[in-house]
């Protein structure tokens, strides 16, 4: 698999395969036919968490990936 780091539709980075790629367009742009994985990075995990499951949820990926680093109050969420 290939990453594309990006920013593609505010996703942090995607995983594909090549096949993917839709064909016969501009070179060093790109558009996907889909998407393998679709991951998200967030640092603020109280304030910012819900927009990103929610980005995540209407994506259409083969798999979501979030990362995040809960703060001293984990046991609260």
């Amino acid at each position: 698999m290939k990453c594309y780091e990006r920013n593609y539709y505010s996703l942090d980075a995607i995983l594909y395969k090549e096949e993917f790629l839709v064909p016969n367009i501009k070179t060093n742009t790109f558009w996907f036919r889909e998407i393998e994985v679709a991951f998200e990075h967030e640092n603020n995990f109280n304030k910012n968490l819900f927009q990103e499951v929610s980005h995540l949820l209407i994506t259409n990926s083969h798999l979501k990936v979030l990362v995040t680093y809960p703060n001293q109050n984990e046991k609260k969420y």
